[in-house]
């Protein structure tokens, strides 16, 4: 079970970003999402967590996400978002602890798809649930719990590691902003709580994610003149407090500020 897994992680000595990194890759080599007839294989998600001692602005929660184990279509108090906003998770929650885990991108293992973005993989999943919308599709399940044999939507659990080694990588997450108390987000907005399988495949937050690539991983990726560019733009930031987030610049400004001790090192 998805809790378990991330009990297990929790106990891990490191940092949450470490804990997060096993539990992702646990994820990603083991779970598949079924919906329907077709199976699909997770390639992208990204950690949304909060507790006493790691107090994640970013994190929804809703009450839903209070428990392990069910699926979070995203909304607001109880209206299910229908637009170009909405994303799915498996939640985290727990005694404690709030959370979910967002599924970003997934992999038609039949018919060899990538589909990327919260919003196009719920688009996938309503498709395959022959439902027009989310609110629907909650109607139609026989619960929330990702584990449901009877569920035409449910996780299952293989091991891809013998289809060859296919490294798990972090970076940022995306689309989030200062907007708001950006003191309280400041701590959380550039950790690396966004994992992947296949980043040659991602157009989505690609900016910080060359970039966490190239310092952390040590993987080149991307034309060399833009990386460059990243580099020189993410070097620029002085104070994180007079920035935004809204902008490709501020959030390379904020990266550079966050892992300034990585470019030092590196020049």
């Amino acid at each position: 079970m998805v809790s378990v897994l991330l009990d297990s992680c929790l106990q891990l000595p490191g940092s949450y970003a470490q804990k997060f990194h096993v539990f992702a890759e646990g994820m990603l080599r083991q779970a598949s999402l079924r919906c329907g007839e077709e199976s699909f294989r997770l390639m992208e998600v990204e950690v949304y967590f909060t507790s006493a001692d790691h107090p994640d602005p970013f994190t929804h929660g809703d009450e839903l996400q209070n428990q392990p184990d069910v699926w979070y279509w995203h909304r607001k108090g109880t209206t299910y978002i229908e637009n170009s906003f909405k994303g799915l998770d498996i939640t985290l929650g727990n005694t404690g602890r709030k959370g979910g885990l967002l599924i970003r991108s997934i992999f038609n293992t039949r018919t060899g798809q990538f589909i990327e973005g919260p919003s196009k993989v719920v688009d996938t999943l309503l498709a395959g649930l022959k439902c027009p919308t989310v609110a629907a599709a909650v109607a139609k399940l026989p619960s929330l719990h990702i584990h449901n044999a009877q569920s035409p939507l449910r996780i299952e659990w293989g091991d891809y590691r013998e289809t060859g080694p296919s490294p798990v990588y972090s970076a940022p997450r995306v689309g989030l902003t200062l907007k708001g108390p950006s003191q309280v987000k400041l701590p959380f907005i550039m950790e690396l709580y966004r994992f992947c399988l296949a980043p040659h495949l991602i157009t989505k937050g690609k900016p910080t994610l060359l970039l966490a690539l190239n310092l952390i991983h040590h993987h080149n990726m991307g034309k060399p003149q833009f990386l460059q560019k990243y580099r020189q733009q993410a070097q620029l930031g002085q104070n994180p407090l007079t920035e935004m987030g809204t902008t490709v610049e501020s959030q390379l400004r904020l990266f550079g500020w966050r892992y300034q001790a990585l470019f030092l090192a590196m020049n």
